[in-house]
């Protein structure tokens, strides 16, 4: 069983593109072991790079880009006992003269009258 695999991206035809790929993992590591694991569940232990497992490769990868997710219903609305909550109008929001501080008792509120 392999403890670490070293990749020399250097030697790679693509070099860039699999650098700007591999920038844009959260974890590189992780994401390589996902990717590796969808392969193994669709294609099992095989060389992916065979004609007739690249092929099915692909097939699968576009397969996922021509599916289109299915549409989702818009939820429905939770059914209370509560009455519809209304807005109810403040007496004193048309008058201009509108003072509410003048309506409160500032010796209630501050113990002294």
């Amino acid at each position: 069983m392999r403890n670490s695999y070293t990749w020399k991206l250097n030697k790679e035809e693509n070099a860039e593109k699999i650098n700007e790929w591999l920038d844009s993992q959260k974890n590189i590591r992780d994401s390589l072991s996902f990717a590796v694991q969808l392969m193994q569940q669709h294609l099992g232990n095989v060389d992916i790079r065979s004609f007739d497992n690249a092929n099915e490769l692909m097939r699968l990868f576009q397969e996922a880009q021509t599916t289109k997710p299915e549409e989702v219903e818009a939820p429905t609305p939770k059914v209370t006992n509560r009455p519809e909550q209304r807005h109810i109008p403040s007496p004193f929001a048309d008058d201009e003269d509108d003072d509410w501080a003048g309506f409160v008792d500032k010796g209630a509120l501050f113990g002294r009258k």
